[in-house]
C-alpha cells in the first residue's frame, strides 16, 4: 500500500483507486456529502461524483436543496467514498465552489431527456404530498417542452469541492502528500485527502493580501493562491471567510470571488 500512494501528485492515487472501484462496484461514483447548517448541526447525503481533476471534485444538484442552502452559508464540506468490495474508503475535506454556468449547461445537456424533465419537476428537499403530485409535474413539464430542447433550470447547477491541500488542488508545492493511509478495520484501507483543522487566526497580512488581490478584479481560489504565491490554502480560506462575515465578498457571473461595492 505504501508504494501505491507514494506519488508526487496525490490525485494519481485517487484515479487508480477509482478505476479499481469501477470494475467491481455498481455505483463507484457514489459519495457522501456532509455539510453544516447555520445551527451547527451537520447533515449528510449520498450524491454522484460527476467529474474530478486537479481543480477538485464535482457534483450537481438543485440549488434550492438543503445541501445547497447549507453550502451557501458555510462552504466547508467533507466527502467520503466507500468501496466495500475493495475494503477501501477515501475522505476529502475542502471548500465548495459553484461551477460555471457553461459547465453546468454542458453537463445538463448530456443527461437523458427524462432526467432533464425530472430536474424541472422535482422540488428537492421539500415535502411531497403524494407521488401523484410529482408524476403530474413530470407530465406538465413534458407537455411544456414537447419535442423541443429542455434547458437547464436556473435553480439547478453544480459544485466543485476544492481540497484544502494545495498539492491536490492543482498548486503543486513539492511538499509531501497531504493525506494519510491507515488500516482502521483490520485489512481495510483508508485514503484521506485532508489537513488538520487550523487555529482561528486574527486578521493579518494574508487577509489584507487577499482583499487587495480581489480589489484588482475577480479571482478563483486557485488564482488567489497563484497570485499570492501561497503554499497553504488554509490561510486564504480564513481570509475569504472573514470577508464573507464582513459581507464584503460576492461572486461574479463566472463564479469567481469578487469584492462587493461599498
Amino acid at each position: 500500500m505504501t508504494e501505491e500512494i507514494a506519488d508526487a501528485e496525490p490525485l494519481s492515487a485517487f484515479e487508480r483507486w477509482f478505476a479499481d472501484a469501477q470494475g467491481v462496484e455498481p455505483d463507484a461514483n457514489a459519495m457522501i456529502v456532509a455539510t453544516v447548517a447555520g445551527s451547527g448541526f451537520p447533515s449528510a447525503r449520498a450524491v454522484l461524483l460527476k467529474g474530478f481533476d486537479a481543480r477538485g471534485f464535482v457534483f450537481y444538484t438543485n440549488l434550492e436543496s438543503r445541501k445547497s442552502e447549507e453550502l451557501a452559508g458555510n462552504p466547508h464540506v467533507a466527502l467520503c467514498f466507500l468501496w466495500k468490495a475493495l475494503r477501501r474508503q477515501v475522505r476529502i475535506e475542502g471548500r465548495a465552489e459553484p461551477v460555471s454556468a457553461a459547465e453546468a449547461d454542458a453537463y445538463f445537456a448530456s443527461r437523458a431527456r427524462d432526467s432533464r424533465i425530472g430536474a424541472w419537476a422535482s422540488d428537492q428537499s421539500r415535502p411531497l404530498a403524494a407521488r401523484a403530485v410529482l408524476e403530474q409535474r413530470v407530465e406538465d413539464f413534458s407537455r411544456r417542452f414537447g419535442e423541443g430542447e429542455v434547458p437547464r433550470p436556473a435553480f439547478w447547477s453544480g459544485f466543485r469541492v476544492v481540497p484544502l491541500d494545495p498539492s491536490l488542488g492543482g498548486a503543486r508545492t513539492g511538499a509531501k502528500l497531504g493525506f494519510d493511509c491507515t488500516i482502521p478495520f483490520g485489512k481495510a484501507d483508508s485514503l484521506e485527502f485532508s489537513v488538520p483543522t487550523p487555529p482561528v487566526a486574527k486578521k493579518g497580512a494574508q487577509h489584507n493580501s487577499v482583499e487587495a488581490a480581489l480589489a484588482a478584479g475577480p479571482a478563483s481560489f486557485l488564482e488567489l493562491m497563484a497570485a499570492l504565491g501561497s503554499k497553504d490554502g488554509r490561510e486564504i480560506v480564513r481570509a475569504l471567510d472573514a470577508l464573507y462575515a464582513a459581507k464584503k465578498l460576492g461572486r461574479a457571473e463566472d463564479s469567481r470571488y469578487v469584492l462587493k461595492k461599498s
